[in-house]
């Protein structure tokens, strides 16, 4: 996928177009069509329209009538679904975009399998949505690459919201230039309001990821505003949670627990287990135990955040006997389970020196590769930094020191 491609393409249409007229048009269609039957546009106009006219009508300059349209599409043998597309391109597209926008999976399904069987860049585009709606990503890459094959012969319209898909897939594979590149560009289109939105959230979404946490504020503030006038309740919910992520990141706990506290999640939403698995360590950061265990309970033991919360869920009080032979046994099951105890540990800003003290960090720094005994024995210097134990920092990070060389030695 070559962002700066398509966002150079974007920026040439918006300067250069008439956005409201040129679609995906006949033009496209008949260019694609007579260069396929290796037809000249002599043989194409012949008895239909002068040369002139179907070279401009090829180059999207303009629309021909209904009557040419019908004799271009007879002569040369382009398939109906073809016709319908050109035809109802702007509102199969509109449709595309309103589904996505009030993630109706259901009556997106409908148009899914009305385009999902026909070769087609336009039809391309609206199931990439359908997809990226549905969750299934993978499904994505190759229709995407496909369309930007022939992403010039795109209307501005249909190329908009092509980008605006990419963005949001961009996103969900992590690969954030490229999703800033396309909205960057998108910015300068004004498409409908659905259209602005989404955008809007999908740069909300890639700034979170990013952590570019300057921006994610008043993001979130416009964002929740629309959709509380809106009373869409789903995407608030969906915003909310990724609010939540981009604090707990950033160490800020009680803030996460004051804007989950506001959220009500049914037992049968998707990501309950990720707004359990934030709101019972955030919990657990600023001590609220009883609370965080009662969160932390909830989460299924098949989701990816099972793993996660054990870090927290089993060693909430290291003097509890029963704790530590819980510890024990995970770290048995996973051999790194101390070093990635003690960076979670780490996200609590009342943690104490005893900790950098007791058994489990002996057992971390045994186990540790180079790199990892680095950042143990930061955290422990910096508890006792916090203890005003300076003498003993300076030990810490002369060892740190050590370590460092090792590894330069090692290159």
């Amino acid at each position: 996928m070559n962002s700066i491609k398509i966002s150079s393409l974007l920026n040439k249409k918006n300067k250069n177009e008439d956005k409201q007229l040129i679609t995906y048009s006949i033009g496209t269609v008949t260019r694609m069509r007579r260069l396929e039957l290796k037809m000249t546009l002599e043989q194409v106009a012949s008895n239909i329209c002068s040369v002139s006219y179907l070279s401009k009508v090829e180059s999207n300059k303009i629309i021909p009538n209904p009557d040419c349209v019908a004799l271009l599409m007879e002569k040369m043998d382009i398939p109906k679904y073809e016709q319908y597309l050109i035809e109802n391109e702007s509102e199969l597209l509109n449709e595309s975009l309103h589904y996505f926008y009030t993630m109706d999976i259901d009556s997106y399904s409908v148009l899914y399998n009305k385009m999902v069987s026909i070769k087609n860049c336009v039809a391309y585009i609206i199931v990439i949505g359908y997809y990226l709606l549905n969750g299934e990503y993978d499904k994505c890459d190759s229709l995407i690459d496909s369309v930007e094959e022939i992403a010039n012969t795109l209307s501005n319209k249909a190329l908009s919201i092509y980008s605006l898909y990419t963005a949001y897939y961009s996103v969900y594979i992590n690969e954030y230039k490229n999703a800033n590149t396309l909205i960057d560009s998108l910015k300068e289109y004004h498409g409908n309001e659905h259209f602005d939105i989404l955008l809007k959230e999908v740069s909300y979404m890639a700034h979170i990821k990013e952590g570019r946490y300057i921006y994610v504020y008043k993001e979130f503030d416009e964002l929740n505003n629309y959709y509380s006038r809106c009373g869409h309740y789903q995407k608030i919910k969906n915003i909310k949670l990724l609010f939540m992520r981009a604090l707990f990141d950033a160490g800020e706990f009680k803030e996460v627990v004051d804007i989950g506290s506001n959220i009500l999640f049914e037992s049968s939403y998707v990501k309950l287990d990720e707004f359990n698995y934030l709101m019972g360590n955030s919990l657990a950061y600023i001590n609220k135990t009883i609370a965080a265990k009662d969160y932390l309970d909830r989460i299924d033991s098949s989701s990816p955040y099972y793993k996660k919360c054990l870090f927290t869920k089993h060693t909430v009080d290291l003097e509890s006997g029963s704790v530590i032979e819980e510890v024990e046994k995970l770290n048995k099951e996973n051999p790194d389970f101390y070093y990635q105890y003690f960076l979670e540990k780490a996200k609590n800003k009342t943690v104490k020196k005893e900790l950098f003290t007791s058994p489990y960090f002996a057992s971390a720094i045994k186990d540790a590769s180079i790199m990892e005994r680095i950042d143990l024995y930061r955290l422990y210097a910096k508890a006792l930094e916090e203890s005003f134990r300076y003498k003993e920092a300076t030990a810490i990070y002369e060892k740190i020191d050590n370590l460092r060389e090792s590894v330069k030695s090692n290159w």
